[in-house]
C-alpha cells in the first residue's frame, strides 16, 4: 500500500510488477543453449567463450563455432574464395599458363600434319578491316613452315587477302570454306529455278530449309488429315485468311510435289555439306569424289534424264569450278588408299595429276626432295611393298587415311611426309564459328569495358578448356552405338529422316506418267555405307556426327535425254506432266 501523496487523502493503487529480464533468441547466448554443440561441451565459465569437450576434456576458446570444428577434425578457417583483383589478374594469368602447357603436346604435332588457319573477318573501331594484319599474325605464331592451308569465306575481300597471302608466302595455300560454297550452291538453287517463297537457304544456316522441308514432308499425311478433320473447321484459325490460305497450300498437291524435288535435289548434297562441316575427322581427301558422288546421285534422282539435271549440274559446277575447287582436292584424292585401289578410280585424268604435282611444288620446296616424292608414287599407286601388304590392303577403309599412311607409308618416308600433311587437312572454316558462343560469353553490348588482352585471355580459355573436355568426353567409353549431335545446323536423327524420306518418297502420278514403277522414286545414297567411313572403332563426339554414315558410290548410269513409248510420244520419266525441274509451282 502507498499513499498519494499529491492528492493529501489516502487511497489505495495496484501494485505493478517489475518487468522480468528477456532471454536472448540467440542459440548459443547465456539461458539458451539450442545449438547441437552443446549437448558434446559444458561451458566453463558460463559465458559460452569456453567449451570443454565431454570425450577428450580439451578446453576450446572462440565459443561453440571453434569447439564444433574440434568435434569434427576440421580446421575453423572456411574456404576464402579470391578477390575480384585475384581472379582477374593473378587467377587468368595461371589459367592462360596452364593452357599454353596443355597446347604443348598439339604443338608438336604441327610440324608433321600441318596446319589450316580458319578465319572470319574483322574490323577495328573505324570499320576499317584487319582481316590481312590478322591471317599475318596467325601465320607468324603457328610458323610459316607448319602452314598448310587458310581457310576463309568465299566473298571478294576474303578471296583478295587469300590471293595476297599466297604471293607473299609461296608455300602455303588460300582455300575457299566448303561448307559456304554448298551453302551458295543451295541458295543458287532457290534463285535461278524459278524458285517462288518455296525455300530460302540464304536466310539461314546452310541446310536449315532444306531439312525443314524434310520434316514436312514426313508429316504429309497427318497435316492433310489434319486440316481436312472436323476439329480444324471448328477453329477460329480454319476461318481466317490466313488459315485458309495454310489450308490450300497444304492441301495442294503442287506444293508436295515441289518438296519432293527440293529434296531430290538438296539431300547429296547435305550429305557432303555434313562430311566438310565436320570438325573432328579432315575431309580433304573425301570431298573431291563426294560432289562427284553428288552429281551422280542427283542425276540418278531424275531418271538420268538431261533436261532435269542438267540445270542443277549447271549450278554446281559453277561454283565448283570457280570458287571451290582447288589443287589440295585433287592431290587428296589422288592419294586416299580410300579411292586409289577402287576400279572407278579417275587414274587416267590428267587434270587430278596436275593439281597433284602443283601441290607438290608448292609444299615440298626441294627439289631433290621433289624427284624422291616422283619417284615413290609409282610404289604407292601399284602396290609395292608394304602398301601391298595383306593388312594395308584390309584397312584401306577403316583407317583414317593419314593414319593409314602412318602405318604402311615408312618405305616411302619423302612421299608420306608430303601425303600426310595433305590429307589432314579440314575443309570449311566452319570450326571457327563455334568460337562466337565463347566470345559472347565474354563481351556484350552491357559489359564491354574488359581490356583487349583480358578478352582475347578468357576466350583463348574457355573455348580450348571446351575443346579439351569434348576431346575427354569422346575418349570415354560410351554404352551406346551412337551419340547424338548437337551440332547448330543438323543432327544424326535429322539425316537419318533426311534418307528414310527421301527413299520412300514418290511424287503424285497423273494420267500422263508411263508404266515405269520407280518413275516417280529417287534414291539417296545409304546412310550406312562405307564409302566415306573414315575409321571405324572410334567413338563419336557429341558435337559432331561420325563421318562414317556418308553417301555411298552411286554407279553412273547410261544418260538419255528422254524416254519415248511406243507411239512415239515423250513421257517425262518422273511424272512431272513434262515440267522442268525448275517449275516450282503455287
Amino acid at each position: 500500500m502507498s499513499e498519494n501523496v499529491g492528492s493529501g487523502t489516502g487511497s489505495s493503487l495496484p501494485s505493478i510488477p517489475r518487468p522480468t529480464p528477456a532471454v536472448s533468441r540467440r542459440k548459443n547466448a547465456t539461458g539458451n543453449r539450442s545449438d547441437i554443440g552443446w549437448k558434446h561441451g559444458i561451458d566453463v565459465q558460463g559465458n559460452g567463450k569456453k567449451v570443454k569437450c565431454n570425450y577428450c576434456s580439451k578446453t576450446i576458446s572462440r565459443e561453440i563455432y571453434r569447439f564444433k570444428h574440434n568435434l569434427a577434425g576440421t580446421k575453423d578457417i572456411g574456404y576464402k574464395p579470391p578477390s575480384y583483383h585475384e581472379l582477374r589478374e593473378t587467377q587468368l594469368k595461371k589459367t592462360v599458363n596452364n593452357v599454353d602447357e596443355m597446347l604443348t603436346e598439339f604443338k608438336v604435332e604441327w610440324k608433321r600434319t600441318g596446319c589450316s588457319i580458319m578465319s572470319d573477318g574483322w574490323t577495328d573501331k573505324k570499320r576499317r578491316s584487319i582481316f590481312v594484319k590478322m591471317l599475318e599474325d596467325a601465320v607468324e605464331f603457328v610458323g610459316e613452315e607448319n602452314v598448310v592451308q587458310i581457310v576463309t569465306d568465299n566473298a571478294a575481300n576474303y578471296k583478295a587477302a587469300g590471293e595476297r597471302m599466297m604471293e607473299t608466302r609461296k608455300s602455303l595455300y588460300w582455300t575457299p570454306c566448303a561448307a559456304h560454297c554448298i551453302d551458295l550452291i543451295l541458295e543458287d538453287f532457290e534463285k535461278k529455278l524459278k524458285g517462288k517463297d518455296l525455300v530460302r537457304p540464304g536466310a539461314t544456316r546452310f541446310a536449315t530449309a532444306y531439312l525443314t522441308l524434310t520434316c514436312l514432308h514426313d508429316n504429309k499425311g497427318p497435316l492433310m488429315t489434319m486440316f481436312t478433320s472436323a476439329d480444324w473447321k471448328t477453329t477460329k484459325v480454319a476461318s481466317t485468311p490466313e488459315g485458309i490460305r495454310v489450308q490450300n497450300m497444304a492441301l495442294d498437291s503442287r506444293l508436295w510435289k515441289n518438296i519432293v524435288i527440293c529434296l531430290k535435289t538438296a539431300a547429296p548434297l547435305i550429305i557432303v555439306l555434313r562430311l566438310v562441316d565436320s570438325n573432328e575427322k579432315p575431309a580433304m581427301g573425301f570431298i573431291f569424289e563426294g560432289m562427284r558422288n553428288a552429281k551422280e546421285t542427283i542425276r540418278t534422282n531424275f531418271g538420268c534424264v538431261k533436261k532435269s539435271y542438267e540445270p542443277i549440274w549447271e549450278i554446281i559446277d559453277g561454283r565448283w569450278e570457280s570458287q571451290l575447287h582447288r589443287p589440295l582436292h585433287a592431290a587428296a584424292y589422288y592419294l586416299n588408299p580410300h579411292y586409289h585401289y577402287e576400279p572407278n578410280f579417275m587414274v587416267d585424268d590428267a587434270d587430278i595429276k596436275i593439281d597433284l604435282y602443283s601441290c607438290l611444288k608448292k609444299l615440298v620446296p626441294n627439289q631433290e626432295e621433289r624427284k624422291k616424292v616422283g619417284l615413290q608414287l609409282p610404289d604407292f599407286h601399284y602396290a609395292r611393298g608394304l602398301f601391298g601388304n595383306e593388312t594395308a590392303k584390309s584397312s584401306r577403309k577403316t583407317m583414317l587415311p593419314a593414319e593409314w599412311w602412318d602405318f604402311y607409308g615408312d618405305s616411302c618416308p619423302e612421299l608420306k611426309k608430303f601425303t600426310i600433311r595433305v590429307l589432314s587437312l579440314t575443309c570449311s572454316s566452319s570450326g571457327c564459328e563455334h568460337n562466337w558462343s565463347a566470345f559472347k560469353m565474354v563481351h556484350t553490348k552491357r559489359r564491354n569495358r574488359l581490356h583487349q588482352k583480358k578478352m582475347n585471355d578468357l576466350v583463348y580459355v574457355m573455348y580450348n578448356l571446351k575443346l579439351k573436355g569434348k576431346q575427354i568426353r569422346k575418349t570415354q567409353e560410351l554404352e551406346f552405338d551412337a551419340v547424338h549431335s548437337d551440332d547448330e545446323w543438323i543432327t544424326e536423327d535429322v539425316n537419318e529422316n533426311i534418307a528414310e524420306s527421301v527413299e520412300h518418297s514418290h511424287l503424285p502420278t497423273n494420267d500422263n506418267t508411263n508404266d515405269d514403277p520407280n518413275s516417280n522414286e529417287f534414291a539417296i545414297p545409304s546412310m550406312n555405307s562405307n564409302e566415306f567411313n573414315m575409321g571405324e572403332g572410334e567413338e563419336e563426339d557429341e558435337h559432331v556426327n561420325d563421318d562414317e554414315d556418308f553417301v555411298g558410290r552411286v554407279e553412273p548410269e547410261a544418260e538419255r535425254n528422254d524416254v519415248s513409248d511406243e507411239d512415239g510420244e515423250d513421257d517425262d520419266v518422273d511424272a512431272m506432266e513434262d515440267e522442268d525441274i525448275g517449275g516450282f509451282e503455287f
